[in-house]
């Protein structure tokens, strides 16, 4: 495993790469990856963590935005000997709580000391499940369909592919998860959700015909609808992989009544999907997509498709008998 640090500031010592590669290693016995599925592991400062991925994968996106920025990322790199590779980029800080944490025994940690070393088992979870697909699942790396265009049909296979793969590794590393920890993970992802659809109602209450707003309003709703699935989806995972976990799902507040309807098929679904792990049911995607389709309609939006780019339309509902 080749170790690398991109920190301002710091020169790493023989002991620093040891201790990284001590902490990786420990996730690859623990997670059950092959040890040499992990090929290059980089530990970056917020500066160079764009970079850092780019050196393994030139050109490959990462979140990076007001809502959210990566702290970490798994990375395809190719095949070795018939074994699928993979690279990890690591923020700084990351690596540093982890080893701190990991000092602590198991019952004293606080659900964000567990969670930084959960950060780096769900990466090694991600290197572990690229070994165990045996086909090869088309998806773009990008929600913006070529030539800038909102194609819900794009959007969906992007998200598709996000669910699958965090839905499996969130699995694969759910003894990781601590009840502190999912509960911490809840709590971030129901505000989280609470400030994005406020984000977006402010938004289309302040538009006012511009097309290039429209075109941002459509990606803008069309990724919060999403973000429930991806988030909740990594959840009901480690729930699913962890039976220590209490076996429940508590929604956003103020969502509409027909969301939790949406939940239990989501729920239902993804059972069937860790069945049949590490394929995935064959109209997984299609069924996907239309509970994306009933979330973004319990809030009043809905996305008509047309061969020049699709569009949005929205009539925002406050509740099931009124709509603002």
């Amino acid at each position: 495993m080749r170790t690398q640090f991109m920190v301002d500031g710091f020169t790493p010592s023989e002991n620093a790469h040891a201790n990284m590669r001590w902490l990786v290693e420990l996730a690859i016995k623990e997670v059950g990856c092959p040890a040499d599925a992990i090929t290059d592991l980089i530990v970056a400062d917020e500066a160079h963590f764009g970079a850092a991925i780019h050196s393994l994968a030139p050109g490959l996106p990462y979140t990076n935005n007001e809502n959210f920025a990566a702290v970490a990322k798994t990375i395809k790199l190719g095949v070795n000997a018939d074994l699928k590779t993979s690279g990890i980029v690591l923020r700084d800080f990351i690596v540093n709580q982890a080893l701190i944490a990991l000092d602590k025994e198991w019952n004293v940690r606080s659900g964000e000391e567990q969670r930084f070393i959960y950060t780096v088992w769900h990466e090694t979870a991600h290197a572990l499940d690229a070994t165990r697909q045996t086909a090869v699942r088309a998806a773009p790396e990008s929600p913006v369909a070529p030539g800038q265009l909102f194609k819900v049909r794009h959007l969906a296979a992007f998200f598709t592919e996000v669910v699958l793969s965090e839905i499996a590794a969130c699995r694969l590393s759910a003894f990781a998860c601590s009840q502190p920890m999912l509960d911490l993970e809840m709590d971030s992802d129901r505000e989280s959700i609470r400030r994005m659809l406020a984000g977006l109602r402010e938004h289309t209450l302040a538009h006012h015909g511009d097309p290039d707003d429209l075109w941002r309003i459509a990606f803008e709703a069309a990724q919060t609808f999403w973000l429930p699935f991806v988030q909740y989806g990594k959840s009901i995972a480690h729930i699913a992989g962890n039976p220590q976990l209490r076996q429940a799902l508590d929604l956003w507040a103020d969502c509409p009544p027909e969301v939790e309807t949406v939940f239990k098929d989501y729920v239902t679904l993804l059972n069937e999907t860790f069945g049949v792990y590490p394929a995935a049911p064959s109209d997984f995607g299609d069924r996907l997509t239309a509970l994306w389709v009933r979330m973004a309609a319990a809030y009043g939006f809905r996305f008509p498709e047309a061969a020049t780019g699709d569009g949005v339309y929205w009539r925002w509902r406050t509740t099931p008998a009124t709509e603002a």
